[in-house]
């Protein structure tokens, strides 16, 4: 029986830095530019399972699947980074009398609502082998 071997390669260089989101649209364009700064290689974004506003809106974290294009190992970049400017503690923080279901059932109309941009921090980045290398790190397996 084959065992898959796999690979995560923590790129601690992104690790800490922030990440500015204005618009949905300029996601990938905007982090390929902050990426290109450390590798001079290209990266496409997988397209999410779910809407990338509602998860901003839901959670305040973005958990981001790029295919990098140019290499055949370890073909992967994850990057997991947070805002406290989102997410279901923000807003019951500094939203307490707006009902948080009615938030979310109203999730695109609540993100464009929000001040941009948002500023994320990067918590994590890795190349990897594996799409779902996170499954159980980030509270979802």
């Amino acid at each position: 029986m084959d065992k898959t071997t796999f690979s995560e390669i923590t790129l601690k260089n992104l690790i800490g830095l922030k990440f500015n989101l204005s618009k949905i649209e300029d996601l990938e364009s905007d982090f390929k530019a902050l990426y290109q700064e450390f590798y001079s290689e290209n990266i496409e974004l997988f397209n999410p399972r779910y809407p990338i506003k509602l998860v901003v809106v839901k959670t305040g974290f973005l958990d981001l699947r790029f295919e990098r294009t140019e290499v055949t190992e370890d073909q992967y970049l994850r990057v997991f980074m947070t805002t406290n400017e989102a997410g279901i503690v923000f807003f019951k923080k500094n939203r307490p009398e707006v009902d948080f279901q009615a938030i979310l059932e109203d999730w695109n109309n609540s993100f464009d609502s929000l001040k941009k941009p948002l500023e994320f921090v990067i918590k994590d980045a890795c190349h990897t082998n594996a799409k779902y290398i996170w499954k159980n790190k980030y509270f979802y397996g």
